[in-house]
Parts: structure tokens; C-alpha cells; sequence
């Protein structure tokens, strides 16, 4: 039984895989602007560092991450002092920020829902695995100026 579902699995993966778009990616030639949190001034970087806590407020990672707004869709890229990094992408709506790092993995996906205010994002985050939640926590960012 283990092997038909790990067989189905393996094939949801391979049928699925080549839907997934790398077009929310920043690249040089995109159209998309910078901004800041408060103003829509053009700005040459949006930097955060994060952290990322477990229930019990014990630090899990810790990094920092780019963002790239172009009205409410996010992409960017985010790197962790351990040594992994990938991209992200997500939504604003009002001052609530959805991202996903990892969005082109089914098993290993960070989801952050937070609320945007000033120069900083406070919220939560949870850790996707094909076995659904592994961890989850508070999440914190600051812009780096």
C-alpha cells in the first residue's frame, strides 16, 4: 500500500511539474518597480532581514530577502544564514502579505501570511511538507536601510 501511494505521488509530481512558471521571477528586464512599505517612491532595493520562531519564541532561521512589488503580486528571492535560499512570490492585499518561499515545491514550501506596518512585517509562518504542517511559528522582518 506504502508503494502505490508513494507511485502516485512520484506521478502527481511528473504531470505536475511542468505547469509550475518561473514568470513571477525578478529579472533585470522586467517592468516592475520597487517600493517602499509607506510611499511609492521608486527605490533601488527592498531588503529584509527575518527571523522566525517556533511557538515557545526559540529562533528556527534566520536571513534576509528582496522584494520586487508590482501592484499586489510579489516575487523576489530569499537567502537563510544556514546557507539555503530560492526564490518567492505572493500577494498584497491591503496591509496583509502572503509569500511562499519555495513556490515551485510541493514538499518543501514556507508559507507567510503577515501584516505589513511602517518598515516591517509581523506575522506567521508555517513550513509545508507532502505530509502537510511540519513546523510553524511567529515571523518577523525588518527593511534593511
Amino acid at each position: 500500500m506504502r508503494k502505490i501511494i508513494l507511485y502516485i505521488n512520484l506521478a502527481s509530481f511528473i504531470v505536475l511539474f511542468p505547469f509550475y512558471s518561473c514568470a513571477n521571477q525578478p529579472n533585470e528586464n522586467s517592468d516592475a518597480k520597487y517600493i517602499t512599505l509607506q510611499t511609492n517612491e521608486e527605490q533601488t532595493n527592498l531588503k529584509f532581514s527575518f527571523a522566525a520562531m517556533d511557538s515557545n519564541w526559540v529562533e528556527q532561521f534566520h536571513g534576509n530577502f528582496i522584494l520586487l512589488i508590482n501592484q499586489n503580486v510579489v516575487s523576489g528571492t530569499w537567502k537563510i544564514f544556514s546557507g539555503d535560499s530560492g526564490i518567492l512570490n505572493g500577494t498584497i492585499t491591503d496591509s496583509t502579505i502572503n509569500l511562499k518561499f519555495n513556490p515551485n515545491f510541493v514538499d518543501n514550501n514556507m508559507l507567510i501570511e503577515a501584516v505589513m506596518e511602517n518598515d516591517s512585517i509581523k506575522g506567521y509562518w508555517t513550513e509545508i511538507g507532502f505530509y502537510g504542517v511540519l513546523k510553524s511559528g511567529f515571523f518577523f522582518a525588518e527593511k534593511v536601510k
